[in-house]
């Protein structure tokens, strides 16, 4: 299961609102790890893992628990 389709499903925001790594989707991570695919995040804003960017940035755990 995506991101995207689990955002679609809540109806938060369009499902894909960007083809950019530059686009909205800024998301709270409750738990897990980020692989950060973004340009936005600072290295010390990725190294918090407390926000990604979800159209361009996964997973680097088994589960990742966020804010939707």
């Amino acid at each position: 299961m995506t991101l995207t389709f689990v955002n679609s499903r809540l109806s938060r925001e369009p499902a894909s609102p960007c083809s950019a790594p530059a686009c909205t989707g800024e998301t709270a991570v409750l738990a897990g790890d980020v692989d950060h695919r973004d340009s936005l995040l600072t290295d010390k804003e990725k190294a918090a893992n407390d926000t990604m960017f979800i159209w361009v940035s996964r997973a680097a755990c088994p589960m990742l628990v966020l804010d939707l």
